[in-house]
């Protein structure tokens, strides 16, 4: 069996690293999977994106998967709706006036 010491850190940081600078985390999280695939692969990135394609897959056959994935995405969405229409500030003003 093949080890890869400090090369199973960058997947992560990587994927980390753009979610903090993209603010974009599903998209990071793809690209660090991809990484760490294409690293099993030898660093072969076509056979790393099929394996990270498969893998993907994979985890959406499980339909608890599914269901938790697609209840975070739309407490998410909640969250985003609610910083765009004012309801956090709002929120915070009424607060505020209570105490």
């Amino acid at each position: 069996m093949e080890t890869y010491g400090w090369i199973s850190i960058l997947p992560p940081l990587l994927a980390i690293a753009l979610a903090i600078k993209t603010r974009q985390v599903y998209p990071s999280l793809f690209i660090g999977i991809w990484l760490g695939w294409t690293a099993l692969n030898k660093w072969n990135p076509l056979s790393g994106l099929r394996d990270t394609l498969e893998a993907t897959i994979d985890v959406f056959k499980d339909s608890s998967n599914t269901k938790v994935i697609i209840f975070s995405m739309m407490v998410g969405a909640l969250i985003i709706m609610m910083q765009h229409s004012g309801g956090v500030q709002g929120f915070i003003r009424w607060i505020s006036q209570k105490g």
